[in-house]
């Protein structure tokens, strides 16, 4: 009933937004404002208009809060979704909730600050935080309601403490995962989904527009409603082998240009790829019995590649308005074919080929007589997208992703300037570099009273970190990243180095 629930929510969400209705009825609110007040029961805020920081303080949870139905898509009742002025938001010790909705809207916010009392994240809380480039999960968080973190778009950074038992963000993947069923719940336009995950929660990447490209690994077998709502720059997307189920508006109104669907799928659910304006081709597998509604208004798909024969083509229900009307069915497809994945590579200054092996119906087929290989951006680092394209008696293409990531660097030097501080001096990278990650921590698994720092030019060759415990020895490692397509992409971490704060 909920995922039903939802899927009729976000096809009504969508129908407004690109019908362009827009949200009205905030600045109304706004009129009603103080300065502070109450939002729990033994919780206050207050906020600053000097500074734009709201201090939320008290115990206990916050009130759950609505959107405003009659005013337009999720206007927050709460008094702080109102408050244009919001860049940071500090919540004290003994606040146990972040109620549904509380800052909802908060175009302006870049910076959350949580504390470590905080147990539960409700309903869309900081949706909409415009601004927010980071985000850490406290240790006791154990709840984190649907989509608290959608719209995020400058979102780069997720970390959950190591010491969560509930949730982590493991292989530095910039994405909160639930560890009790493997389910990654929000993701960002850096998240680099790790091999682990087997289920892509509701709305985890919801209207996530800074996304351009996402490499779903073997390992996920279900994809939830509205995972990827409103992509809009979503372009490439490469779904698992073994993908079990895929339900109502898994990517609606995303930008994708092709999709792949794989082997072994059988029902395609309402509206998974409706609204897909820049949606032109489908790979369907033989394995498919219901196509459903689910490409629903995606009007500009001209080409259907269909794994089987037409006789079986025939046999499928289509109740789409779209996929039902296409003429250039092409049978005998490549597009669902065993494809090898394409593991990522280091940055050479040099093109970057790839092994391809294409097996159909258990027999490898030929690269120049049976399909053709083409590369975009293999160069530079960033996504290169491989489309693999049947020719002679097949017909289809696959897309395949693999990344390019920088070169690393190497730790030249470690002082200690002063006390609680360390000194850090390494090679500079000029090539494909933006900036650098230093990570400190009091042990070689950087698991103990870990400290991540990031440098924001690739000029740069030290940077002294201050705020650390005193004699005590730290391991220091470091790594590049470069920033294409509002993406970072990382080198691999150098070696450590250790050294004791005075």
């Amino acid at each position: 009933m909920k995922k039903a629930f939802s899927i009729l929510l976000a096809v009504a969400m969508i129908f407004c937004m690109f019908s362009g209705f827009e949200a009205s009825g905030a600045e109304d609110y706004s009129k009603k404002l103080e300065k502070s007040g109450k939002c729990g029961k033994s919780v206050s805020w207050s906020y600053s208009e000097k500074t734009g920081t709201v201090t939320i303080s008290g115990s206990g949870s916050t009130y759950n809060y609505d959107y405003d139905a009659d005013g337009g898509l999720y206007i927050s009742e709460s008094p702080l979704s109102a408050i244009k002025g919001i860049k940071k938001v500090v919540v004290k010790e003994g606040v146990t909730r972040i109620g549904n909705y509380l800052l909802c809207g908060n175009v302006n916010l870049a910076s959350v600050t949580l504390p470590s009392s905080l147990t539960s994240i409700g309903w869309e809380a900081f949706t909409k935080a415009g601004k927010l480039t980071s985000l850490y999960i406290p240790k006791n968080v154990s709840e984190i309601s649907q989509n608290p973190f959608g719209y995020c778009n400058s979102l780069a950074s997720i970390r959950v403490s190591l010491q969560n038992e509930y949730f982590d963000s493991r292989n530095d993947c910039n994405a909160i995962i639930r560890k009790s069923d493997d389910a990654l719940t929000t993701g960002c336009k850096n998240t680099i989904i790790p091999n682990t995950v087997q289920i892509i929660e509701e709305y985890a990447f919801y209207r996530l527009n800074s996304l351009k490209y996402i490499k779903i690994p073997n390992g996920v077998k279900i994809i939830y409603a509205s995972a990827f709502n409103s992509c809009e720059k979503l372009e490439y997307v490469e779904l698992p082998e073994g993908l079990e189920m895929m339900s109502g508006t898994t990517f609606i109104g995303a930008g994708i240009k092709h999709i792949d669907i794989p082997e072994g799928v059988e029902y395609l659910g309402y509206y998974s790829f409706g609204l897909c304006k820049n949606l032109k081709s489908v790979s369907i597998p033989a394995s498919v019995i219901d196509i459903n509604d689910s490409f629903t208004s995606s009007k500009n798909v001209k080409t259907v590649y269909y794994a089987s024969e037409k006789s079986d083509w025939k046999k499928i229900e289509i109740l789409d308005d779209v996929i039902g009307k296409v003429e250039n069915v092409k049978y005998n497809s490549i597009g669902t074919s065993d494809v090898n994945k394409l593991g990522n590579r280091t940055y050479t200054g040099k093109s970057i080929y790839k092994t391809i092996n294409v097996e159909k119906d258990g027999v490898t087929l030929k690269k120049g007589t049976d399909y053709k290989v083409s590369y975009s951006n293999n160069k530079n680092v960033g996504t290169v997208v491989v489309t693999i394209t049947g020719i002679g008696n097949y017909s289809g293409k696959v897309i395949r992703l693999f990344r390019i990531n920088p070169k690393g660097t190497s730790i030249k030097k470690i002082t200690s300037p002063k006390s609680k501080q360390l000194k850090v001096e390494w090679n500079k990278k000029t090539t494909q570099t933006t900036g650098y990650e230093i990570q400190l921590a009091t042990n070689s698994s950087f698991t103990s009273n870990l400290k991540t720092v990031s440098v924001s030019s690739y000029k740069t060759a030290s940077k002294t970190v201050t705020g650390l415990k005193s004699k005590t020895k730290y391991f220091v490692r470091i790594r590049t990243y470069k920033v294409k397509d509002s993406m970072r992409y990382y080198s691999s971490w150098s070696s450590y180095k250790t050294y004791k704060t005075k």
